[in-house]
């Protein structure tokens, strides 16, 4: 009976998916951070976009505050993912240069589907001298 494990085999160790330590402390950190920060409230892009807006509120903030609201944000708030934009407005003239170029494409592929026709020009006949059969 072969000892050990098969080719591809995992036997043992921390199961696919599973956060080790570290990363379970990472998220218990940071989730800690964000309630405290709900709590005072006092969240880093509220102190960013006070600094933004100007005004007496942003005259209480401190650069250091603005620092470490700037150093913090991207731990405490989620990046806005970046989403391409379709632009689905009826163009009567493109749409039949579309259905032009692909009726063409389907004539074209239509012609080198279709076989061509065997042309035999010349049987040389079993008893002519000069045939190497």
């Amino acid at each position: 009976m072969p000892r050990g494990s098969a080719p591809g085999e995992r036997r043992g160790g921390r199961q696919k998916g599973t956060p080790n330590k570290a990363t379970i402390e990472r998220r218990m950190r940071a989730q800690a951070g964000l309630e405290a920060a709900k709590q005072t409230g006092a969240l880093p892009l509220d102190i960013m976009l006070a600094v933004a807006a100007g005004g007496p509120e942003a005259d209480k903030i401190t650069d250091r505050q603005l620092q470490a609201a700037i150093a913090a944000a991207p731990y405490v708030h989620p990046k806005l993912a970046a989403v391409a934009v379709k632009d689905v407005t009826p163009d009567p003239e493109r749409d039949e240069k579309v259905r032009r170029a692909r009726e063409e494409f389907i004539r074209l592929l239509n012609e080198m589907a279709r076989p061509e026709p065997l042309v035999i020009e010349h049987v040389a006949d079993r008893s002519t001298p000069n045939c190497d059969w």
